[in-house]
């Protein structure tokens, strides 16, 4: 994904963008739009609400609004969070649209690092367990640039409110905020022992109805050193907690217990190689080098790496509500191309015997089950590992459904531009700053009957992630086209011919 470009805008064999929004059933190719970040007050979107978390107007705008054009409804926030806890006035992720089951009940952002102190330190948009859950949150604490408290909104439709030139989906959300706030100056809302690292996040987040775009929304995120010190082997994570099933179901201790979760690398498991005389263009190959036969690895809309969450049998607790499908989340772009990709899951749970996850059992230092500590927290998000799927055999007799979260994280994060071969290089300066960017998925149809799998060589015929499978690929492609110059720089991206 090293050398990727932003391409939102959409092209169809000279079609420009603003000709888009009238080919929902054609074949794509994607070319690159720039994303300027907002310049004025933004516009605030009817109806949106300001959190209960927000009561006086010296507290943070903590604000949620969902993303609600395409068949994927996700709320999405101002403080590094997502879903909406047991708020029923917003969607968390009902997928599709309309079917009243939802995937997610909380997620955010984990970004850890190591400051000039060397102390460990992990900020997180969601704890997740044991709180304080918040350390992310709106608007500057010095008064300048007070509209970065709001989530502002653009769209390309021409009869939309927000339109906007500017715009790249049917429905964009920009939001801003940092881990800057502290016990003293916020000290009904973040916890005594939350040290920042000095980061501040732009949040921009993509929604469509088009047919091959409806089931997914993208995240741009740009991270910025504020602080004032150089972080360094900074490691960035969404967590996520789904207790999938019927929404309003929430506040039922069932509903949580019947998840599963696990990583799909290929987009068709059947084709994973080259064809003979195939050929591989790349920045570090501006010539080409003969890929065939080998592994699709170069191609990030084959080889999708997904992680995924899903009820365990189709029909959810307590009501036994259908719930059919599954969502999933990838990366889509970071600066780094010696990328350290990781996925954990574990159990939550107050009893000690039942708190659990995969662990290795030769590092005295993993971590086995809920990370709680801002150092367990950090070993997760930075150790490399893939656990195996949930249902695994190999975990034994935890090989069941359960309260599941996952963890997909990677790193070192560093502006591009340095030597990935060079650790003393992998870090994080004051006024440094980075594009991630991210895909959150839905997939229909995943369950072919109510039977529990055992394991992944037990999946064909029970668990089908055909529709999850393309979705991501897809996301990937209206992310970016690869083989096009999009933005005039006369590089081309990775590309295959």
């Amino acid at each position: 994904m090293y050398g990727s470009r932003l391409s939102f805008g959409m092209e169809v064999y000279g079609v420009s963008r603003a000709a888009f929004s009238s080919l929902l059933l054609l074949p794509v190719v994607v070319t690159a739009a720039v994303i300027s970040p907002v310049t004025g007050a933004p516009l605030k979107r009817p109806g949106l609400e300001r959190s209960a978390m927000s009561s006086m107007l010296q507290d943070p705008n903590t604000l949620r609004i969902d993303h609600d054009v395409g068949e994927l409804w996700l709320t999405v926030t101002n403080w590094g969070f997502f879903g909406s806890e047991n708020n029923f006035n917003y969607s968390s992720c009902i997928f599709p649209a309309y079917s009243n089951t939802k995937y997610l009940f909380w997620g955010g952002l984990w970004i850890g690092s190591i400051n000039e102190a060397g102390d460990t330190l992990v900020s997180t948009g969601c704890e997740g367990w044991a709180g304080p859950h918040y350390e992310f949150y709106p608007g500057p604490l010095d008064g300048i640039d007070d509209w970065k408290d709001v989530i502002s909104e653009r769209s390309i439709r021409l009869t939309s409110p927000h339109y906007d030139t500017a715009a790249i989906s049917e429905q964009d959300f920009i939001a801003y905020y940092s881990d800057t706030g502290t016990a003293a100056t916020w000290p009904a809302y973040v916890g005594p022992d939350h040290e920042p690292l000095g980061l501040e996040i732009t949040q921009r987040s993509y929604a469509w109805s088009y047919s091959y775009s409806r089931d997914f929304i993208i995240f741009d995120f740009w991270l910025k050193n504020i602080g004032g010190d150089t972080l360094r082997a900074l490691y960035m994570g969404l967590y996520l907690d789904a207790d999938c099933g019927h929404f309003g179901d929430e506040w039922t201790y069932p509903l949580a217990q019947d998840d599963v979760t696990g990583f799909r690398r290929w987009r068709d498991l059947s084709d994973t190689l080259w064809p003979d005389g195939t050929t591989f263009y790349s920045q570090l190959n501006p010539g080409g080098i003969d890929v065939g036969g080998e592994g699709k690895t170069q191609s990030p809309a084959e080889m999708i790496n997904v992680a995924w969450i899903a009820d365990a049998s189709g029909f959810s607790n307590p009501d036994n509500w259908p719930t059919p499908d599954v969502t999933g989340t990838r990366v889509l772009r970071t600066p780094n191309p010696n990328l350290t990709t990781s996925y954990n899951w574990w159990y939550s749970n107050q009893n000690a015997d039942e708190d659990w996850g995969p662990a290795d059992l030769t590092n005295p230092h993993d971590v086995v089950g809920t990370p709680e500590t801002d150092q367990q927290k950090y070993i997760i998000l930075s150790n490399g590992y893939f656990d195996p799927d949930q249902l695994d055999p190999v975990n034994g007799d935890f090989a069941v459904e359960k309260d599941t979260r996952y963890v997909l994280s990677f790193g070192p994060v560093y502006p591009e531009g340095r030597d990935p071969e060079d650790p003393s290089q992998w870090y994080f300066a004051p006024g440094d700053s980075v594009p991630i960017t991210l895909a959150y998925i839905g997939g229909e149809g995943f369950h072919r009957d109510a039977v529990i799998p055992n394991g992944p060589a037990d999946y064909e015929g029970h668990y089908d992630f055909g529709d999850l499978a393309v979705n991501a690929s897809w996301a990937y492609t209206v992310y970016d086209n690869p083989g096009v110059d999009t933005d005039g720089d006369e590089y081309f991206g990775d590309y295959v011919v």
